[in-house]
């Protein structure tokens, strides 16, 4: 009899961690499909945002308005690349965009002012993103994998490879310039508000949406994360931004980031090294290059007294033309001045 009871108790037992297990499995499934299994912006996508109504976007810029189109291959799609020239350049800026975005929504602030300051700009839709092919966005670990293949087609394409590259990223774009600033002709890279690895963003964002219960769930997720993406999962940009002291970093992360929680941060994970300058700004993490005056207007004037998400895209559009749109999309000035400053030593 009692062992029978033992039996039945570690049958319990052993269904109890098994079940525990799957649950995280399939929890992390869900929050990878819900997070990059759409597509990334593209045109009609930005046409039709009522958040991107209130930002300029690539056809404001008259210093982006002429582009050579170009096109490389990534995990067997065509990644769409767009090249902007300036005469003398001083250098190539690599811009690699985050998740659900594309080059020609408000990363293009970014660019414009790095073109506005005498540098090309090679910019590309990632995959699943834009003009490029792809049916979603696989994981945030294969921005990494799109970069590194857009790096090495950039080493043979006669405009450019005889300039130095400088990597400038937004979230998931900083974690895969992060991971790729090992690359031979990279000489600095600028960082905004990206995360270390795979497995602790997902982690701590999903600590931010639903609380600390989450906790109890973490070794579950890890050995998902394994499953699911296995070495990916836990490949941190800080050690290798760490190891390649032959590049410049300048690293921000946003206070009141949301969307790469401070404990996932590249900020976070890096100690206080010779090659790496760390910032923290005072706005949020998209857009993570916009000024303070413009981040607490567009604070104020459009999510606090207007509220886009409860009004249509005609009645965004016609409140957006009342704005002082230009405040709304001014770059910070400062820090990019110190990006700039970086790029011209290294």
């Amino acid at each position: 009899m009692k062992l029978r009871v033992r039996t039945i108790i570690g049958l319990v037992a052993v269904g109890a961690i098994a079940l525990y297990f799957v649950s995280g499995l399939i929890a992390v499934a869900a929050i990878n499909g819900a997070t990059v299994d759409e597509r990334g912006r593209d045109d009609a996508s930005i046409a039709s945002s009522r958040t991107l109504s209130f930002f300029k976007t690539r056809n404001d810029y008259p210093e982006l308005s002429s582009r050579v189109l170009t096109s490389f291959q990534s995990d067997g799609a065509k990644i769409q690349g767009y090249l902007y020239q300036v005469p003398e350049p001083k250098g190539l800026v690599v811009y690699s965009h985050g998740l659900n975005g594309c080059a020609d929504d408000h990363n293009a602030a970014a660019q414009a002012y790095f073109v506005r300051h005498g540098y090309d700009v090679f910019a590309y839709d990632g995959y699943g993103c834009g003009a490029s092919e792809g049916s979603g966005q696989k994981n945030l670990a294969h921005f990494a994998v799109t970069l590194r293949d857009c790096l090495d087609y950039l080493d043979t394409y006669a405009p450019v490879k005889n300039l130095p590259y400088h990597l400038v990223g937004h979230s998931a774009g900083a974690y895969a310039s992060g991971i790729q600033s090992g690359h031979a002709n990279v000489k600095s890279a600028f960082l905004l508000t990206g995360f270390d690895n795979l497995e602790e963003e997902m982690f701590e964002k999903a600590r931010v949406e639903a609380g600390g219960i989450v906790a109890i769930t973490k070794p579950a997720f890890a050995v998902s994360c394994a499953i699911l993406f296995g070495n990916e999962a836990r490949r941190s940009a800080a050690s290798i931004i760490a190891a390649n002291t032959h590049v410049s970093f300048l690293v921000t992360q946003a206070r009141n980031d949301r969307v790469v929680p401070e404990k996932a941060s590249l900020y976070r994970h890096l100690s206080d090294l010779p090659h790496v300058e760390k910032v923290i700004t005072e706005n949020s993490h998209s857009p993570a290059w916009q000024s303070q005056e413009g981040y607490e207007y567009y604070q104020q004037k459009v999510l606090d007294e207007f509220e886009p998400e409860r009004h249509s895209l005609e009645e965004c559009k016609a409140y957006a033309a009342t704005l002082d749109l230009e405040k709304i999309a001014s770059v910070d000035e400062f820090l990019f001045g110190r990006a700039l400053a970086m790029m011209e030593k290294a």
